[in-house]
């Protein structure tokens, strides 16, 4: 029926990326956008950022309320 083999090692798991709905590749340093209030949640777009600062360990990004929405920044 089965082939019992021994000794294969197991092959790293790829798991595809998902696409970001927020740029951060493109920010260069002291760049910004701005996730406006009435279309995303405050909370998710620092969960995101929070998130990217793991993703990126070479980029840092904040985030800040602002009129309007939640503006994120690159800072490093």
């Amino acid at each position: 029926m089965f082939e019992v083999e021994k000794g294969l090692p197991v092959p790293k798991a790829v798991r595809a990326p998902r696409p970001s709905k927020y740029p951060w590749e493109e920010l260069a340093v002291g760049d910004s956008f701005l996730a406006p209030t009435d279309t995303i949640k405050p909370g998710a777009v620092r969960n995101a950022t929070w998130k990217a600062n793991r993703t990126y360990p070479d980029r840092r990004f904040v985030t800040r309320e602002v009129d309007g929405g939640t503006r994120v920044w690159r800072i490093a």
